[in-house]
């Protein structure tokens, strides 16, 4: 998350292909997807299963599915920015 309000999920390669010798590896899939549902800065994210978490200083946790990364609920009633999670 950053400043900008938006959350960045880089699809990078697998542990399996790391492990690979480098003669082997597939090149490295550095494609992006990028979330812009929150409307102030992110500042915390927390993971756990299949379910990611943000908080912004929006005064909001969304939760996101991370197979199709679609916001599957956002949270209110917060006062103040969300700036920690734990899961």
């Amino acid at each position: 998350g950053g400043d900008d309000c938006k959350i960045k999920v880089w699809q990078l390669q697998t542990v399996r292909d790391a492990q690979l010798p480098s003669s082997q590896r597939p090149g490295l899939d550095t494609s992006c997807l990028t979330l812009s549902d929150h409307s102030k800065a992110v500042c915390a994210l927390e993971a756990s299963g299949r379910r990611a978490f943000s908080g912004a200083f929006d005064q909001t946790i969304r939760v996101w599915d991370t197979g199709s990364w679609d916001c599957l609920r956002v949270l209110t009633g917060h006062e103040g920015g969300v700036c920690t999670l734990v899961a």
